[in-house]
């Protein structure tokens, strides 16, 4: 890395291998992150996953996630969820709250395993106690909507509220819909803003269209085509093609604006880009 010396890539290679050889794996997986990011040396990601594979194969706990993680996704080896979920497993097993999350993701969609949402709930709660906030949002939506679930709303919301005082975006906005919906909760528009709003603070711009769309089309005293203008815009700033779409409506129909033709095609033909790139 070139401390106290110059550079010397063939020399630090030379000596990680013979560390390697001797069994030890942070030298494998250092080896690994420099094949996979191209650190000096020619990036390579197959030889970046049999290196972390050696490491794993050695005990190294950090390697188990690196090659599950490569097992899902297929970079550097066939993808195959099975081995995904095996290696998954004994990362999680090994107190790794991003392997538990993932153990938990893969039994409530059955990939790699059988679909179990018992065992996910088990599994996102171990990653929610460890400290792995995006397990709050998801134990949150399988207490409302996991039909292998008895429903249970007081749950649902207690997991959303945690997850989204701990920061976690996603559960603000299952929140906000959940108090826009009157979904599990009395329906409260003002708690749905305070939610949406939360989120969209932290540049979420699923949050900024569906504030946009609630202030567009809520009920009394909500309704405010300002308001719902403002964050539309925001949210197709962000490339949010619903938010697009909207626009476009607005503008072709004159709703709380002058017709304008020109920008809800400008708007439209946005939308229509943002959803090829989406495919």
């Amino acid at each position: 890395m070139g401390t106290g010396g110059p550079r010397d890539v063939e020399n630090g290679v030379k000596w990680l291998e013979k560390s390697a050889a001797a069994g030890e794996t942070d030298a494998m997986r250092v080896l690994a992150y420099g094949y996979e990011n191209g650190g000096g040396l020619a990036k390579d990601v197959v030889k970046a996953f049999e290196w972390f594979q050696k490491a794993a194969e050695a005990g190294d706990t950090n390697a188990f996630l690196e090659v599950a993680d490569r097992y899902y996704d297929g970079s550097g080896t066939t993808a195959d969820a099975q081995k995904s979920f095996a290696w998954y497993l004994k990362a999680a097993e090994n107190g790794s709250a991003k392997a538990q999350y993932c153990v938990g993701l893969l039994y409530e969609r059955g990939e790699g395993t059988a679909q179990d949402s018992r065992e996910a709930v088990h599994w996102f709660k171990a990653a929610a106690e460890n400290g792995y906030i995006d397990a709050f949002a998801e134990l949150g939506q399988m207490y409302a909507n996991d039909a292998n679930l008895p429903r249970d709303d007081g749950k649902s919301i207690d997991y959303l509220q945690k997850g989204a005082a701990a920061g976690n975006v996603t559960a603000m906005v299952l929140l906000g819909i959940k108090y826009e919906d009157g979904d599990g909760v009395a329906r409260d528009y003002a708690k749905a803003i305070e939610w949406y709003e939360a989120a969209a603070n932290k540049k979420s711009a699923d949050a900024m269209y569906r504030l946009g769309t609630l202030y567009r089309a809520a009920d009394g005293n909500q309704k405010d085509f300002g308001k719902a203008l403002e964050w539309l815009t925001k949210a197709g700033a962000h490339g949010n093609a619903k938010a697009q779409y909207a626009l476009g409506d607005i503008y072709e129909y004159g709703q709380g604006v002058p017709i304008d033709r020109s920008k809800a095609l400008s708007w439209f033909m946005m939308a229509a880009s943002s959803n090829i790139l989406k495919r």
